[in-house]
């Protein structure tokens, strides 16, 4: 299942039209909103990092979330100098309070860059390198209980800069600023769907598993991961080498995404 947080109603509503949710009346604590499938949910959490946790918190309990469940929280932010509407992943999170950091694993191919993220306390216009905006530390803290971090991720939109710093925008502003970037979201949900099924359906330990594990270090969900891709390789390309697609100056995660995109071009004799 896929679960975005929102701040604020007008973040939400291109995401409720594109995805056909509908509010769920049973919901006391934040407005809910779910796919008549099931496999979609959307938490308007309020502003701030407390309200983004408690959210996050009252959508896995009320939801019965499971570990290979897509966290997103999705809304907007401001930047010093990124151009108005620009969307952007969160490769590193600070809590500006205490300045811890969270690292989120990217290991799935982006439409777009990756940035660090500020979570402030209080709305400002000190624009910096740093993208900032009030929710991030508080949904990604808390996600972390729930699920494994490859598949919790932090997606911003620029909403203003120094040359055009916030005063007050309205939500029809807001709303288009993510209409206009639905498109690029998909693509971030399918390669992470695509993530989930290979983290979810581990099998026996393949050729090669054991050699590349004692050269590079991996998290658990990269070794799971890493162990699915060298099954489909055994399957794809029996007789060659996977060893010898690997770049030794990767990082693991690298590695991950140089033997899929090796498997995903690969062609397929019927």
């Amino acid at each position: 299942m896929i679960h975005f947080i929102c701040a604020l109603k007008c973040e939400a509503r291109s995401l409720i039209a594109h995805y056909q949710l509908k509010y769920s009346a049973d919901s006391k604590s934040f407005p809910l909103f779910i796919s008549p499938d099931k496999q979609i949910s959307l938490t308007i959490s309020g502003v701030g990092k407390i309200n983004a946790a408690a959210a996050t918190a009252f959508t896995h309990a009320f939801l019965q979330s499971e570990k290979q469940d897509i966290w997103l929280n999705v809304g907007i932010a401001g930047h010093r100098d990124m151009e108005i509407g620009e969307i952007s992943l969160g490769h590193k999170i600070i809590d500006q309070a205490n300045q811890y950091a969270w690292y989120p694993q990217i290991i799935i191919s982006l439409p777009c860059p990756s940035v660090e993220i500020l979570s402030c306390d209080q709305p400002t216009t000190d624009y910096t390198d740093s993208l900032f905006e009030m929710e991030a530390a508080g949904f990604y803290a808390t996600a972390c209980r729930f699920s494994t971090s490859e598949l919790i991720h932090v997606i911003k939109i620029i909403s203003d800069n120094q040359q055009h710093p916030a005063k007050e925008m309205s939500e029809s502003f807001v709303a288009e600023l993510i209409k206009n970037k639905l498109t690029v979201i998909d693509q971030i949900i399918k390669s992470l769907g695509l993530l989930a099924q290979d983290l979810e359906s581990p099998t026996g330990t393949p050729n090669y598993y054991d050699l590349i594990v004692q050269q590079w270090r991996f998290t658990h969900a990269e070794r799971t991961l890493l162990k699915s891709c060298l099954n489909r390789w055994h399957i794809l390309c029996p007789d060659e080498n996977p060893m010898k697609e690997i770049d030794k100056s990767l990082h693991a995660k690298q590695i991950i995404y140089q033997i899929t995109n090796k498997l995903d071009t690969y062609p397929i004799h019927f």
